[in-house]
């Protein structure tokens, strides 16, 4: 298709146009996922509620980048991590013939570009395979490119089979939702369930999801030296926005005695 992973049928048009103004929410991927298919991640886009408040809050977060960005045109670099002295192009062109796409967090057309891991579009770094303190060589066979954020979740062991584990198994099927499924993940933490999984979600609109959303980034804002929302944070806008429409902050969930 030109762009990566589509989202399934029973997302609706609502949430892909939540407003005129916005970009959409996701970035279609090619067609043939293979085992992965086109299916949404469970717990991630089930039902129409949870479809449209996740899709609206990836909107969101696009368009208040957009606002700081006029105010304060100031470009805050992300910081360095060691890289490699391959050309990122090399290792692309070596991977892209090796390694199938399917079940990656990115289609190798976009692999200059976006992050093998989380699918973002990223300043992206030479990370080793094998670590060099693991005799590691710095060579295409033995990197891969990840952004900040990924690079420093990357397995550091001197086997190369993990790093491929890794990344397929904690990527996502859509471009750009891979730190708001870390969100809904944290919030079963927190909670001990899925976020807007209460009756009051059951009839919410893409416009009512906006007002929602954008009401509640307000009061929220990234670590410094990050440049996005962490998972607990986007946690946190999910029980607000719980607590907005049904009165009531959701019942925190304790692991390790059951429910508070």
């Amino acid at each position: 298709m030109g762009f990566r992973r589509s989202f399934h049928s029973s997302v609706s048009a609502k949430a892909l146009s939540v407003c005129s103004d916005l970009p959409r929410a996701g970035f279609p991927k090619h067609s043939n996922l293979g085992d992965r298919s086109h299916k949404p991640e469970a717990g991630l886009l089930e039902g129409s509620a949870v479809t449209i408040l996740l899709s609206t809050f990836r909107s969101c977060k696009m368009h208040s980048k957009r606002r700081v960005a006029r105010r304060a045109p100031v470009h805050r670099k992300e910081k360095p991590m060691p890289d490699s002295s391959v050309p990122h192009r090399e290792v692309v062109d070596y991977w892209s013939r090796r390694e199938d796409e399917c079940g990656l967090g990115v289609d190798w057309a976009d692999g200059l570009r976006r992050c093998w891991r989380c699918g973002f579009k990223s300043v992206l770094h030479g990370c080793h395979i094998v670590p060099g303190s693991k005799n590691g060589l710095d060579a295409a066979s033995n990197l891969v490119l990840l952004c900040g954020r990924c690079h420093r979740e990357a397995p550091n062991v001197a086997d190369a089979r993990f790093m491929w584990i890794w990344l397929r198994s904690t990527c996502v099927s859509l471009y750009d939702m891979y730190w708001t499924e870390r969100g809904v993940q944290e919030f079963e933490k927190m909670f001990g369930r899925k976020p807007f999984a209460t009756p009051e979600f059951a009839s919410i609109t893409a416009e009512q999801a906006t007002v929602l959303l954008r009401k509640q980034m307000k009061k929220v804002t990234h670590h410094f030296g990050e440049g996005r929302l962490n998972p607990s944070t986007i946690a946190s806008i999910f029980a607000l926005i719980e607590e907005q429409v049904t009165g009531r902050l959701p019942r925190q969930h304790c692991a390790h005695i059951g429910n508070s």
